[in-house]
């Protein structure tokens, strides 16, 4: 016996399963996104560290400086665009949610006319 007759659970498994799917599916995305930068920001600082560690004088020192100052730039640019990113992507998901949980409604199929 359902004590709940307003939550038939049996009716809403399909419709679990879709957000369960978009929910694995965009997780494994995110984290895949996030390892590549950890391992991209990982080279740059063993880099950063050989370079650095071969620094002899003045203008190696300065020549790094301004080496090091691009890289944050560029650093910054993509952090920029990946917010961006993120912003668009938790849209298309807000979305994606909404039309799970609130399918629109199919198309109607035109009336087919009878000849006289």
């Amino acid at each position: 016996m359902n004590v709940y007759p307003y939550f038939d659970l049996s009716k809403n498994v399909d419709l679990a399963k879709k957000l369960v799917d978009l929910n694995v599916e965009k997780c494994i995305a995110i984290t895949e996104a996030n390892t590549n930068a950890m391992k991209s920001l990982v080279e740059q600082a063993e880099t950063c560290m050989t370079t650095a560690s071969g620094i002899k004088d003045y203008d190696g020192l300065k020549s790094f400086t301004q080496e090091q100052a691009k890289i944050m730039q560029s650093n910054m640019e993509n952090w920029i665009t990946g917010c961006q990113t993120t912003a668009e992507d938790t849209v298309t998901y807000g979305k994606e949610v909404q039309q799970i949980l609130n399918p629109s409604p199919k198309a109607k199929k035109p009336a087919v006319k009878k000849a006289a």
